[in-house]
């Protein structure tokens, strides 16, 4: 009979060294390895701005806030305006449009 494992992780041990020297470090946010990051993401994009948060319900917060009150005053839009979304969806999809 052979053993065939229900899963695994996919990460290789220079991923999970990357993450052990981060864990080990003390600076579990906004540290170098963010910062390098968001450098890297912003030159792939090519955009001006890219903030790394910390998971998708604080990544769709934080669209909303920027489509409601952009620095440049102009809202992509307002309040009462209607937002199409899933039936099936997270409540962090939602509530941040609520």
């Amino acid at each position: 009979m052979t053993k065939v494992p229900l899963s695994s992780s996919g990460l290789k041990p220079t991923q999970v060294q990357a993450a052990i020297e981060v864990l080990t470090s003390g600076n579990l946010t906004m540290g170098s390895k963010v910062l390098a990051f968001e450098s890297a993401m912003k030159a792939y994009l090519g955009v001006r701005e890219f903030v790394m948060v910390n998971s998708g319900s604080s990544a769709n917060l934080a669209m909303i806030e920027a489509c409601l009150r952009p620095s440049n005053n102009r809202p992509w839009f307002r309040p009462g305006d209607g937002v199409i979304v899933p039936a099936i969806a997270w409540p962090t999809t939602v509530w941040p449009l609520i």
